[in-house]
C-alpha cells in the first residue's frame, strides 16, 4: 500500500485535521483499516514534502525529514513490517537554495542513506 504524506507546514508529530495525531498514528490507522478489509501489506511512503517557507525553516525541514525517516525505519519489528519503503517525490525542495547551495535537509538525507544503506 502506498501513501502520500504532505503535512506542511506541520511536522510529522502533527496532522492538519488532527494536531495531536502523529505520523505513525496515521500509518497504524491505514494498516488497521486495510486489515479490517482483509489486506495485510507493508506501507510504502511514496511522496512527502516540506517546502521551506515563512512557516518552515531550513532547519525544521531537515529535522522533519529525519523524524519521518526515523519513524519509518524503526516502525518495523520482527512480527510486523509497517513502512517498508520511503521514496522522495521531489528532491528539489531539499537540494538547493536560490544561490545553488545545498540545504541542510540534503546533507541529512545523504548522511542518512550512508548510515542506513540497506533500509
Amino acid at each position: 500500500m502506498s501513501i502520500h504524506y504532505y503535512p506542511s507546514p506541520y511536522g510529522p508529530d502533527q496532522v492538519r485535521d488532527a494536531p495531536d495525531q502523529k505520523f505513525m498514528d496515521g500509518i497504524d490507522l491505514v494498516i488497521s483499516t486495510a486489515q479490517s478489509y482483509g489486506f495485510s501489506k507493508p506501507i510504502w511512503v511514496t511522496e512527502n514534502a516540506w517546502a521551506v517557507s515563512s512557516l518552515v525553516t531550513e532547519a525544521e525541514q531537515s529535522g522533519f525529514y529525519q523524524e519521518i525517516l526515523d519513524d519509518s525505519r524503526t516502525s518495523n519489528t520482527l512480527s510486523q513490517q509497517k513502512v517498508a519503503k520511503h521514496f522522495w517525490f521531489d528532491m528539489g525542495s531539499i537540494t538547493t537554495n536560490n544561490d545553488n547551495t545545498f540545504r541542510p535537509a540534503y546533507d541529512m538525507v545523504k548522511s542518512y542513506i550512508a548510515q542506513y544503506p540497506s533500509w
